[in-house]
């Protein structure tokens, strides 16, 4: 689970327009939070999995 980036203010939608995008952050009850990127490994597998379903879905009439 993430870390809370910062404790003692809490940050409003228009604080988090001005945050640049180098880190992503979810806010959350005005707490942000920082969010950790996609492994590689899980990247491949999403990949493999999307392909192989629509290779299955490309291949099967009745879901046309």
């Amino acid at each position: 689970m993430a870390l809370p980036a910062e404790r003692e203010k809490h940050y409003t939608y228009a604080d988090y327009l001005t945050w640049g995008d180098d880190i992503r952050y979810e806010l959350i009850d005005g707490i942000p939070y920082a969010m950790a990127g996609a492994s590689q490994a899980h990247q491949e597998t999403v990949g493999e999995i999307h392909r192989q379903l629509a290779n299955f879905l490309k291949g099967n009439n009745s879901y046309n």
